[in-house]
Formats: structure tokens, C-alpha cells, sequence
């Protein structure tokens, strides 16, 4: 994804415009990416915070059964095109 979102900085290609462009690989890549880009926030902290509360639950003897979800938040940013809300907005976490 990298090179083809720099291809547009350097102006041989208008796709993040055209199309929009998001990733997942996380905070750094996504706003050092050529136009920054909108990206999933997995919410790591929150996944851990559960694990332990679920790992301390089968501890005391209450294990868990099926699936837990821990939600995740889509960040938006420039790549996402001009009518993206910034990323302090709501939709975004920066």
C-alpha cells in the first residue's frame, strides 16, 4: 500500500483521490504515509484489558465460553478523500 499511496505525492497517479486508500498496519505507517492514511484503530489496550479479565475470571473459576468482541474504530483521514471527517473529529482518534 505504501508505494502506491507515495505514487500519488509524487503525482503519477491521483488514486487516494479517486478511490480513497486505508490501511491497518497501525498509527506511524498511516501518518507518515503521503497522504496520511485512514486507517483501524484495533484498540490493543482495550484487547488486553479483556484478556486479563477473562484469564483472572477462569482463574476464580468462571471461565468464559464462545467468542468475546472488542470493538475496533475506524480512523479517518486524508487518504480517505476531501469530504473525510479530520481526525480529531469523532470518527477519528488522531
Amino acid at each position: 500500500m505504501r508505494p502506491l499511496v507515495s505514487a500519488r505525492a509524487s503525482r503519477r497517479t491521483t488514486f487516494c483521490t479517486a478511490s480513497g486508500a486505508s490501511g491497518g498496519a497501525g498509527r506511524p505507517l498511516a501518518l507518515g504515509a503521503d497522504p496520511p492514511l485512514t486507517s483501524i484503530d484495533m484498540c490493543l489496550k482495550d484487547v488486553g484489558r479483556k484478556c486479563a479479565e477473562l484469564l483472572l475470571g477462569a482463574i476464580d473459576g468462571h471461565p468464559a465460553h464462545g467468542l468475546t468482541i472488542v470493538p475496533c474504530r475506524l480512523v479517518t483521514r486524508a487518504s480517505s478523500g476531501p469530504h473525510a471527517a479530520p481526525a480529531d473529529s469523532p470518527a477519528g482518534v488522531g
